[in-house]
């Protein structure tokens, strides 16, 4: 272990300046000490930026991607009267029925036409919820091997392509093919966690501001659905189509993801500061006081690091993850689908 904190990888991207931060240990040494570890080292495309500055930033970027991005299929009821007033799904309802919804107008145009059409909005809402929680432990893999940039980039791609996808399919209107409706929004819900990821790894870039960047991007995950409710207001209020609601919000997910991805930090530089930091660490360490050689050993850690994708995936606690996951989202989208009846058969006040 000792030779292991002895190597420090990527030390030309550490700055020479340090900071002084106090941490109190509660294991063998029992006592107060101060550690001097490296200061923040800035990604490539902000070396100019001042580390006040830096620090602004990210906690800006981390909650305003993740409010943008993060958990935007957590509010898909809100959706649900722009997509039948866009026509979505309307080819399954039959050729009367469809003739009939063409001719509604207003109010009207906002509900459903038939029950294949609202069937098939639960099972779209139902696949976009379950697609956004069960690819949390892939993106934990993606950051453990990859990075944050690569997370993030894997995001953004996701969600931009299903927001052009989504845009499209506005635009077509009811002759819009099933297809792009399936695919798009599973791709928006298979992008928000790895967003989310990313931004929590400022929490470890800047130490001190962790206990404000993880509850800002856990809170905004949550305020993300939210989202979906400014795009109802923006179609019913302001009249914008779907097409150019999508295509604005795909836009702004271009921006700021590209501004957040300049802040965040590279595999070898996030591994250069990892390396920095308990090299410091463990100097402080054997100054103070010596540590037994069984205290030295490694912990046994609960997988290896030749275990793929497939094996974390197998593991029990991961399959039983999955399907409690499985089994909320249907518990979500029930709910769902019948707190609008439920709402409408009370009676008047």
């Amino acid at each position: 272990v000792r030779e292991a904190l002895a190597i420090r990888p990527g030390r030309q991207d550490i700055k020479a300046m340090s900071v002084r931060t106090s941490r109190r240990s509660a294991g063998l040494l029992g006592s107060e000490y101060e550690v001097s570890i490296a200061a923040p080292p800035a990604s490539h495309c902000c070396t100019g930026i001042s580390a006040f500055r830096r620090q602004v930033a990210s906690c800006t970027l981390a909650g305003l991607s993740v409010f943008t991005l993060g958990g935007l299929c957590f509010g898909f009821d809100s959706v649900y009267p722009v997509l039948y007033s866009s026509g979505a799904f309307l080819d399954l309802c039959a050729a009367d029925e469809a003739a009939a919804c063409a001719a509604r107008s207003g109010e009207e145009r906002q509900r459903s036409c038939c029950k294949a059409q609202a069937s098939s909005f639960v099972s779209l809402s139902s696949v976009s919820l379950f697609a956004a929680d069960g690819v949390m432990v892939a993106y934990g893999e993606l950051m453990d091997r990859r990075g944050a940039r690569w997370c993030i980039s894997v995001a953004l791609c996701l969600v931009c392509t299903g927001l052009a996808l989504l845009s499209i399919a506005g635009s077509l209107g009811a002759s819009s093919p099933a297809a792009l409706w399936w695919i798009a929004f599973p791709l928006i819900g298979l992008a928000g966690p790895g967003v989310f990821m990313a931004a929590l790894s400022f929490g470890e870039l800047f130490p001190n501001l962790e206990s404000v960047i993880a509850p800002l991007a856990a809170s905004m995950f949550d305020g993300s659905a939210f989202v979906f409710l400014l795009w109802k207001l923006l179609f019913l209020r302001a009249g914008l189509p779907l097409s150019a609601i999508a295509a604005a919000w795909l836009f702004l997910s271009v921006l700021v993801g590209g501004s957040t991805w300049s802040l965040l930090l590279s595999k070898r530089q996030t591994e250069g500061m990892r390396a920095e930091r308990e090299a410091s660490f463990a100097e402080r360490v054997d100054e103070r006081a010596p540590v037994s050689e069984p205290a030295l050993r490694a912990a046994v850690v609960w997988h290896s690091e030749g275990d793929g994708l497939r094996q974390l995936l197998c593991r029990t606690d991961s399959l039983l993850l999955l399907l409690f996951m499985c089994t909320a989202n249907l518990n979500q989208s029930f709910y769902l689908e019948t707190l609008p009846r439920t709402l409408r058969a009370r009676p008047p006040a």
